[in-house]
Order: C-alpha cells, then sequence, then structure tokens
C-alpha cells in the first residue's frame, strides 16, 4: 500500500469509530430521556443536501417554544365540553 492509501484507509476507519461512538453515546441518552445526539448528524446533511426539510424543522421546533393561545370571550371553560 502507498502512504497516501494508508491515511485514506485510517481517516475512513476513524470516521467509523466516531460514527459507532456516537450512536453509543447517543443509545445512552436515549435511555436516560436525554436529547439525542444523532439527530442532529442527520440535520446536517439535511442541511446540505436537502434544505427545505431543514428549513420545516426549524419552523417545527420554533412553533413549539411558542405559547398556548389565549383563550378568547365564548370558550368553553372546560376543553372537549359541550357549550
Amino acid at each position: 500500500m502507498t502512504q497516501n492509501e494508508v491515511i485514506t484507509v485510517a481517516l475512513l476507519a476513524a470516521f467509523a469509530l466516531l460514527l459507532v461512538g456516537v450512536c453509543i453515546i447517543d443509545r445512552r441518552r436515549k435511555k436516560r430521556g436525554e436529547h439525542r445526539a444523532m439527530s442532529g448528524v442527520i440535520g446536517t446533511f439535511d442541511e446540505v443536501f436537502h434544505p427545505e426539510a431543514a428549513r420545516a424543522m426549524e419552523i417545527r421546533e420554533m412553533q413549539q417554544q411558542l405559547p398556548d393561545e389565549a383563550p378568547t370571550p365564548g370558550d368553553p371553560s372546560h376543553p372537549g365540553a359541550r357549550v
């Protein structure tokens, strides 16, 4: 093998080990109920190859952080109650 081939194989192996490490950490976090890291990795690929999906995800995240709408006069006091 030439030096360039050795370097390429070493870089590919390091990248594979990095992905395996992220997956292991991700599974541990899932068991503890924490945020998962792999979604961030996939989000990066979405940003590059499918920007519309990345924008939709950003909009969805912003909408989840918005406060609930204030009740308007005439709304039932109990949700699901008949008027």
